[in-house]
């Protein structure tokens, strides 16, 4: 689960760097899109990775850090996402 993201990060070598000014931001805008969109979905996949990875530590009888870390996921991701959508609008 966790390859799959950076299979779609690796993307970004091909893109370059984000653009520093607003005109070409405007030029760009569907590569931007893209951009974004690659790092939501990348985001998502981590999630539903370390999602799995809590249920293997559970299994394994690990309850308090597998617990903790779900919890730190499922709060990180909600922020990410609103971080992304902020910059990408």
């Amino acid at each position: 689960m966790f390859l799959i993201p950076w299979a779609f990060i690796a993307l970004f070598g091909s893109m370059g760097p984000p653009p520093t000014i607003a005109q070409s931001w405007v030029a760009t805008a569907t590569e931007q899109q893209i951009r974004y969109a690659i790092l939501l979905g990348s985001g998502v996949l981590f999630t539903l990775g370390f999602a799995s990875l809590r249920n293997q530590l559970k299994r394994a009888g690990e309850d308090l850090y597998s617990q903790l870390g779900m919890l730190l996921v499922l709060l990180a991701m909600p922020l990410f996402m609103l971080n992304m959508i902020y910059w990408g609008s």
